[in-house]
C-alpha cells in the first residue's frame, strides 16, 4: 500500500477547477493506475475522498464525485465484489438528486452499468433502485448537451443489459422516458433518442405486451419524420443525416404495434412534393411492411397500390426512367431516379408479402387497374414510336418495369402475369402458337418484318425476368432441398400399378429419405421434411394396400428407425422415437415392429437403469415410456389395429424383477417409477379381463415370495395395529420390493370390474397394510378395488371377484381404530420422550385419513351411503383436536390440516386413478350428493366450535367441499353457503399456504356476482363482501387473487343503485389507491363502463382535486386509450398521469370552460 500523501494531490488537481485539463486527466489516470495495481483499494480511496463527497461547497462536491466516476470509467476491467458494487450504486443513485453534482452522478451510473459479469456487475435490485432515481430526480430536456446524453446513455444500458429490471417498473419507466426524449433537437442525442425507442419499442410493446403506449410513444418519433439534416460538415456534430434516418427507420420498425400510426403518416408524406420525404417514405414502407405483417397491412393494400402507382407513372418519374435507360439496377444521383428506383423495390416487397397460392388479390389489383391496362394498349398500339415521342418511351419503360417487378416476385406470381400478358403479347406481334411455322425460312421471314416495338421490348423484360426468377430459385438451397423432396415424395406415391418408378428406384428414393433421417439431423427443415415424405409414402402404401411396396418399405424405413432404438450416437434418442412414432402410426400394418422395438429398448434400459445404476439408460427409459404412452399407446386403442398391446412387456418385466438380486433404485429415479406405474395402468387397462388376470396373478405371486407378509387370508384390524405397533419396521420395503407394490398396485388400479381376484380378501389386506405404511399406490388401488365390486350379490358369490362384506367393514375399523386411538393415547405419547414413537404414530394417522378419504371416495363415486360415516369419522378426527392438540406441538397440528384436506382428496378429479380410463364405476352427480349432505353438518360444527385454531380448519374443508362445485347447487343453498364463504375469506387470508384455497373462493364469490340469481342472493352482503375484497386488493401472496378481487369489485359497480350508493365513496377511493398498473387500467374500465353515479363520482373528484387554472400537472403520460375514454367523461381535453412511488394518482391537464 503507498502513502495516501503521494495521490491526495491527484484529488486535489482535479478538484480545484483552475488546474489544465490535461493535469486533471493525468492525475485521474494516474489514481486509477494505483487502483488497478492493487497499491490502494477502492473502499480506501473512497473514504479519503469523504469530505469530498460531501462537503456542502457545490464545486468542490461536484468534481469530487465526478473524480471518483473518472476513476470507475478506468477501472472497467477489474474486478470488484459485489458489495462495494452495490455500495457505489447506491451513492450514485442518491446523488442523481443533487443537480449540482449530476455530471458525476451519471458518468458514476453509466460506469456501473457498463461492466460485464466477469468482473462483477450490478444486480438487478440496484439497476431497478438506479433507474427509478432516474425516473424521480432527473428532468433531462432541462440539462445541457452533454449531461442530456449520458442520460440517454444511461437507459439505453439499462434497456439493453437490465431489461428485466425495466420491466418491472411497469409504465412509470416507458411514460418517463417519453417525456426525458420528447422535443429532443440536438443530432447528437437525437441519434441515442432513436436507438431507445426502439428497444422500448421492442421490449416493452413486443415482448411485455405494453401495446397501449404505442400512440404516445409513436407521436414524439413522428415529430421527426422525414430527417431534414442541413449542416453542410458532419464532422462538427460528429452525426451524419444517413445515420439519424437509419436510426429513426429502426424505430419506427421496433414493433408491429406501431401501424395504426406509421402507415398513414407515410403515404401521406409520399404524396409530398419534396424529393427527399417521397424517398424517405418508400424506404420507411419497405421496410416496416415485412415486419409489421401481411395481416395487419393489407387494410392499406389499395392505397399503397395508389400510391406506388402514382410515383412509377407519373410524368417526371417516367422521364427519369427514359433518360437514364432504367432498370432495378439503375445507379443514379438524381431524386427523381431514387424516387422511382425505391419505388419498384417497396413494389416487389409489397407482392412478395401480400400475394401466395391462396391469395392473389394484390396482384390481381394491379393487373387489373385501368391505369395499367390503358398504358398497355398505348405503349403496344401500332405506329407508336414513329415520331420518336419521349413520352411514349417513358411509359413503356415504366410499364415493362412494373411487369419485370410482378413477374419476378416468385413463381406463382410470375405464372399469373405470363397467363395475363403474354398471350396478348405474342397476338400483337403476331405469332400463333397452334399455325406457325419453326424452320429457319420461317424465322428469317418473321424477323425481317416490322414488328410492334412495345410489345416487343414488353416480351422481352418478361422473358428477363422469369429467367433470372428462376436462377434465383435454384441458387436458394432450402428451396432446391424443399423441391427435391416434394418430387421425389411425389414419385413414391403413386398407387401400385401406376406408378412411374421400378422397384430398385422405389428402393433408392427410401434410402435416401432415410439416410437424411439418420445422418442430417442438424438440418431441421430438410431432417422435417423427410420425415414428413416417409410418412406420406407410407400412408399410401396403405391406402392403395400394395403389398410389395409395404414389404420393402418395412425393410428399409422401419427395420432401420428400429434398430435405432438401441443406441446410435449419429442420431439422438429424442429424433428417433419421433420418427418412429410417426412412421409407425402412419399405417396399421407398420406398428408391431415398432411396438416391438420400443418395448425390447425399454425392457434392455430398465434392466441396466435397475441393476447397473446407470442414470442414461434412465434417461432413456424416460423418453422411451413417454413416446410408448403419448403416442402409440392411444394410437392402438384408437385406431384397434393392434390387439391388447404392450402385455408382453408388462409380464417380462415382472419375470425380470423376480429374477433380479441387486436391485438399485437411486432417489432421482422417482419420476421413472411415476411413468413406469402410468405404462403399466395404460396397457392394464386395454387389456382383456383374461389378461388382465395373468398379469395381476403374476404381481400378486411374485409380490407374496418376495415380502414377509402373513400368509392368513384374513386379518382383523387389531391385529394389524397390534403388529404395526410393537414392530415399527413391520413391511418395511425394499426398493425392489417397492417396485413390485407399485406394479402390483397399478394393475389393480387399472382392472375391469369384471376380472377375477386371487384371493380378493388377503389382496385386500395387503393393500389396506401398505396403505397405512403410507404408500399412496396401495391406497388407490384398495379405493379402486372397493369401487369395482360389483353389486349383484348372488353373481358376485358365484365368481373368484367375491368380498365378504365384513371385509369392507374390516378395513374401515382398521381406519378408525388408528384414529380413534392414537387420539386417546397422544397425551401419553406427547408426555413421554420417544420422539420415534410420536413420529411413527402421527404418519400412522396421517396415513390412515388419507386412506380413509381414498377409500371413502371409491364408496362416493359408485353411491354408497357408507361415505356419509367415513366423512363422519374424518370430521371427527378435525374437531378432536381443538381439545387434545397442545399449541406446543406443531406435528400433531398436522393430523388435523390432513383430515381438512381429505375433504379435498374426496372430490377432486384423479388422473391416475378412479376415472373413466381405468374403468371405475362413477355414478352421476355424487359430488352434489356429497355437499348436500356435509353442508348442514359443517354449518352446524362450525358454529359450535369455539377453537379458533380449529375453526380455520373446518374453514378449510368447507373451502374443499365448495370449491369446483357447480354454481347452481351452491346457489340452491346460498343461505348457508354464503355466510361460511365469506368468514372462509376472512380467516384463511393470513396463511400463505391457503392462497390455492382463496383463489378458488373468490372464483366461487364471483360466480356469485355474475349470476343474476346469485346477486340476489348476495345483495344483503354487499357491505361485508366490499370489505373482505378491498382487505384482498393487497393480499401479497398471489397476484391472482389480487386481480379476481379487482373483477369483483368491477362486478358490483352493476349492482341496484339503492345498494351500493352508500358505498360508493369507499369503493371509489380504494379502486382509486390501487398500486399496479394493471389496475389502474381496470379502474378506467370499470369508470367508463360503469354505472352513471360511479362516472359523475369521477368528474367530480377530478375537478375538485387537480383543477388549478393556468397551470399544468408535469408527468409521465398514461395510455392515450384511456385518456380519451375518461376525456368523454370529463368533457374536455385531459391526459391521463402516473406519479412518483408507482401510486396512480390521477392528475389531468385541462382546460376548462369559463363555466
Amino acid at each position: 500500500m503507498v502513502n495516501s500523501g503521494s495521490w491526495v494531490s491527484h484529488i486535489e488537481a482535479f478538484v480545484d477547477v483552475t488546474r489544465p485539463a490535461e493535469q486533471q486527466k493525468a492525475g485521474v489516470a494516474a489514481v486509477a493506475g494505483l487502483v488497478k495495481d492493487d497499491l490502494i483499494t477502492l473502499e480506501a480511496l473512497v473514504k479519503e475522498m469523504e469530505l469530498y463527497l460531501t462537503t456542502t461547497d457545490d464545486t468542490i462536491r461536484a468534481r469530487g464525485i465526478l473524480f471518483l466516476a473518472e476513476v470507475l470509467i478506468h477501472l472497467l476491467g477489474k474486478a470488484l465484489d459485489s458489495l462495494t458494487i452495490s455500495s457505489l450504486a447506491g451513492f450514485f443513485s442518491s446523488r442523481l438528486a443533487d443537480w449540482r453534482s449530476l455530471r458525476g452522478a451519471l458518468t458514476g451510473c453509466l460506469a456501473l452499468l457498463k461492466r460485464k459479469s466477469d468482473v462483477s456487475m450490478l444486480v438487478d435490485g440496484d439497476a431497478r433502485t438506479l433507474a427509478q432515481s432516474m425516473m424521480d430526480n432527473v428532468q433531462v430536456q432541462l440539462l445541457a448537451m452533454h449531461d442530456r446524453k449520458l442520460c440517454f446513455e444511461v437507459f439505453q444500458f439499462l434497456l439493453d443489459t437490465y431489461s428485466d429490471s425495466v420491466v418491472s417498473l411497469g409504465d412509470d419507466f416507458v411514460y418517463g422516458l417519453i417525456q426525458a426524449v420528447d422535443q429532443e433537437k440536438d443530432p447528437r442525442c437525437l441519434v441515442h433518442t432513436f436507438r431507445l425507442a426502439h428497444s422500448l419499442g421492442k421490449l416493452f410493446l413486443s415482448q411485455v405486451g405494453s401495446a397501449h403506449v404505442a400512440p404516445d410513444l409513436f407521436e414524439v418519433l413522428s415529430c421527426y419524420f422525414p430527417i431534414y439534416f442541413t449542416h453542410k460538415i458532419a464532422d462538427d456534430f460528429e452525426v451524419r443525416r444517413e445515420d439519424l434516418s437509419d436510426a429513426l427507420l429502426d424505430a419506427f420498425c421496433s414493433t408491429p404495434y406501431f401501424e395504426p400510426f406509421a402507415i398513414p403518416l407515410l403515404l401521406d408524406k409520399l404524396s409530398s412534393s419534396l424529393p427527399l420525404a417521397k424517398i424517405e417514405s418508400l424506404k420507411y414502407l419497405n421496410k416496416c411492411l415485412p415486419i409489421f405483417g401481411a395481416e395487419r397491412m393489407t387494410q392499406h393494400a389499395l392505397k399503397i397500390w395508389f400510391a406506388l402507382k402514382e410515383v412509377i407513372l407519373s410524368p417526371p418519374q417516367a422521364e427519369i426512367l427514359s433518360s437514364t435507360n432504367f432498370n432495378l439496377g439503375g445507379d443514379t444521383n438524381s431524386h427523381e431516379h431514387k424516387i422511382a428506383s425505391e419505388a419498384l423495390i417497396f413494389l416487389k416487397t409489397t407482392i412478395l408479402q401480400f400475394t401466395c397460392s391462396n391469395n392473389d388479390d394484390f396482384l390481381t389489383l394491379i393487373m387489373d387497374d385501368n391505369d395499367v391496362e390503358r398504358s398497355f394498349c398505348s405503349v403496344t398500339m401500332e405506329g407508336s414510336y414513329t415520331d420518336n415521342s419521349a413520352t411514349n418511351y417513358f411509359q413503356l419503360n415504366a410499364l415493362g418495369s412494373i411487369l419485370f417487378v410482378m413477374a419476378n416476385s416468385s413463381i406463382f406470381c410470375c405464372n399469373k402475369v405470363f397467363q395475363e400478358f403474354f398471350p396478348r403479347l405474342m397476338v400483337i406481334l403476331g405469332i400463333n402458337s397452334r399455325k406457325s411455322k419453326h424452320s429457319a425460312d420461317s424465322i428469317v421471314e418473321k424477323v425481317s418484318q416490322k414488328l410492334n416495338y412495345g410489345a416487343l421490348y414488353l416480351c422481352a423484360e418478361l422473358l428477363a425476368s422469369s429467367r433470372d426468377l428462376i436462377a434465383t430459385v435454384w441458387e436458394s438451397s432450402m428451396q432446391m432441398d424443399s423441391l427435391q423432396v416434394k418430387g421425389l415424395q411425389a414419385l413414391a406415391t403413386y398407387a401400385g400399378k401406376y406408378t412411374p418408378v421400378t422397384k430398385k428406384s422405389f428402393e433408392d428414393i427410401l434410402e435416401v429419405f432415410i439416410l437424411i433421417i439418420i445422418g442430417r439431423s442438424e438440418n431441421s427443415f430438410l431432417w422435417k421434411l423427410s420425415l414428413k415424405s416417409l410418412v406420406q409414402i407410407g400412408s399410401s402404401i396403405a391406402r392403395f394396400k400394395d403389398s410389395h411396396m409395404q414389404i420393402v418399405y418395412d425393410e428399409i424405413v422401419v427395420r432401420r428407425l428400429v434398430l435405432l432404438l438401441h443406441g446410435d450416437p449419429m442420431l439422438p434418442l429424442a429424433l428417433t422415437l419421433e420418427a418412429i412414432s410417426e412412421i409407425g402410426t402412419c399405417a396399421p400394418d407398420l406398428i408391431s415392429p415398432v411396438i416391438q422395438g420400443l418395448e425390447e429398448a425399454m425392457l434392455s434400459n430398465f434392466l441396466r437403469a435397475c441393476v447397473d445404476g446407470s442414470s442414461k439408460s434412465a434417461k432413456d427409459l424416460s423418453l422411451l415410456l413417454d413416446c410408448y404412452c403419448i403416442k402409440v399407446l392411444p394410437w392402438c386403442h384408437d385406431s384397434g389395429g393392434i390387439e391388447q398391446p404392450g402385455v408382453h412387456f408388462v409380464i417380462n418385466i415382472l419375470e425380470e424383477m423376480e429374477n433380479i438380486a441387486a436391485f438399485k433404485m437411486e432417489p432421482e429415479m422417482q419420476d421413472l417409477l411415476d411413468k413406469m406405474m402410468m405404462t403399466v395402468k395404460l396397457v392394464v387397462s386395454g387389456c382383456a379381463v383374461s389378461n388382465q388376470y395373468r398379469v395381476l396373478e403374476k404381481a400378486y405371486n411374485i409380490m407374496l415370495e418376495s415380502t414377509n407378509f402373513p400368509s392368513e387370508s384374513l386379518l382383523s384390524s387389531c391385529s394389524i395395529l397390534e403388529g404395526l405397533h410393537f414392530n415399527q419396521h413391520l413391511y418395511e420395503l425394499t426398493s425392489r420390493n417397492k417396485w413390485l407394490l407399485y406394479f402390483l398396485a397399478s394393475t389393480v388400479t387399472a382392472l375391469h370390474q369384471q376380472t377375477p381376484l386371487t384371493n380378493a380378501a388377503k389382496l385386500l389386506n395387503l393393500l389396506l397394510v401398505f396403505t397405512l405404511k403410507g404408500h399412496l399406490p396401495a391406497a388407490q388401488a384398495l379405493a379402486s378395488l372397493v369401487n369395482k365390486l360389483s353389486l349383484d350379490v348372488d353373481r358376485l358369490r358365484s365368481s373368484n371377484t367375491y368380498i365378504p362384506a365384513e371385509t369392507i367393514e374390516m378395513i374401515l375399523d382398521t381406519f378408525c381404530s388408528v384414529l380413534s386411538n392414537n387420539f386417546q393415547n397422544r397425551l401419553l405419547i406427547l408426555n413421554s420422550n420417544d420422539g420415534d414413537s410420536l413420529h411413527f404414530y402421527l404418519n400412522l394417522q396421517i396415513n390412515a385419513l388419507f386412506g380413509m378419504a381414498w377409500f371413502g371416495k371409491a364408496l362416493l363415486m359408485r353411491g354408497d351411503g357408507r361415505v356419509k360415516d367415513i366423512a363422519m369419522a374424518i370430521m371427527k378426527c378435525l374437531l378432536s383436536s381443538q381439545n387434545t392438540i397442545p399449541s406446543s406441538y406443531q406435528d400433531v397440528h398436522l393430523v388435523a390440516r390432513s383430515a381438512a384436506d381429505a375433504f379435498h382428496l374426496i372430490l377432486s378429479d384423479s388422473d391416475v386413478c378412479l376415472n373413466k380410463n381405468f374403468h371405475a364405476i362413477i355414478r352421476p352427480l355424487y359430488k352434489q350428493r356429497f355437499f348436500s349432505s356435509m353442508l348442514p353438518v359443517l354449518h352446524s360444527v362450525i358454529k359450535e366450535c369455539n377453537s379458533s385454531r380449529t375453526k380455520a380448519l373446518l374453514y378449510r374443508a368447507f373451502g374443499h367441499t365448495i370449491s369446483g362445485m357447480p354454481l347452481t347447487v351452491l346457489i340452491a343453498d346460498a343461505n348457508k353457503v354464503l355466510p361460511l364463504l365469506l368468514d372462509s375469506l376472512s380467516v384463511l387470508d393470513p396463511d400463505i399456504l391457503n392462497k390455492d384455497l382463496i383463489y378458488s373462493l373468490l372464483l366461487v364469490l364471483s360466480g356469485f356476482l355474475v349470476d343474476e340469481k346469485g346477486k340476489e342472493d348476495i345483495i344483503g352482503y354487499v357491505h361485508v363482501v366490499v370489505n373482505h375484497l378491498i382487505k384482498l386488493l393487497s393480499y401479497p401472496h398471489m397476484m391472482l387473487v389480487r386481480e379476481t378481487a379487482i373483477e369483483c369489485l368491477t362486478a358490483m359497480t352493476s349492482f341496484p343503485y339503492t345498494r351500493i350508493y352508500p358505498l360508493r365513496t369507499q369503493l371509489y377511493q380504494e379502486l382509486l389507491m390501487i398500486r399496479k398498473e394493471l389496475f389502474v387500467r381496470r379502474l378506467l374500465n370499470a369508470v367508463t363502463l360503469g354505472p352513471r353515479w360511479l362516472q359523475d363520482r369521477f368528474v367530480s373528484e377530478v375537478k375538485r382535486v387537480v383543477y388549478c387554472p393556468g397551470k399544468f400537472a408535469q408527468c409521465a403520460s398514461f395510455s392515450s386509450f384511456y385518456t380519451r375514454k375518461v376525456s368523454s367523461l370529463v368533457g374536455c381535453t385531459c391526459k391521463i398521469f402516473m406519479s412518483e412511488k408507482n401510486w396512480p394518482l390521477l392528475f389531468i391537464r385541462c382546460k376548462f370552460d369559463q363555466d
